[in-house]
């Protein structure tokens, strides 16, 4: 997995690409939350390139939506995969997440 964190005036912008899993969702669980205990308010997240997403990774999209919420932001899931989104709509987390 590769991550790619961008801060800008709207908040964060990361790119996930490679599999989401439970060592990848470790790593990026630490890069994400020591930025997101700054205030953020929103996080996009760029899907395009992340092929595939396991239960640690859909924590970690929960642990990212609950702390833009206590900031009155909210979190854009980007041009996700098919076999992605098809994860997202079993588990309903298309219904908890702004997706485009």
């Amino acid at each position: 997995m590769t991550t790619e964190i961008i801060k800008n005036e709207d908040g964060l912008v990361v790119t996930l690409k490679g599999s989401l899993d439970t060592v990848a969702s470790g790593q990026v669980t630490s890069e994400l939350m020591s930025l997101l205990d700054n205030n953020i308010k929103n996080v996009t997240i760029n899907c395009s390139e992340m092929d595939y997403i396991a239960s640690s990774g859909l924590r970690l999209l929960l642990m990212v939506r609950k702390s833009c919420k206590a900031n009155g932001g909210d979190v854009t899931l980007l041009d996700v995969q098919s076999n992605v989104m098809e994860v997202l709509t079993i588990t309903h987390f298309d219904r908890m997440f702004n997706i485009k």
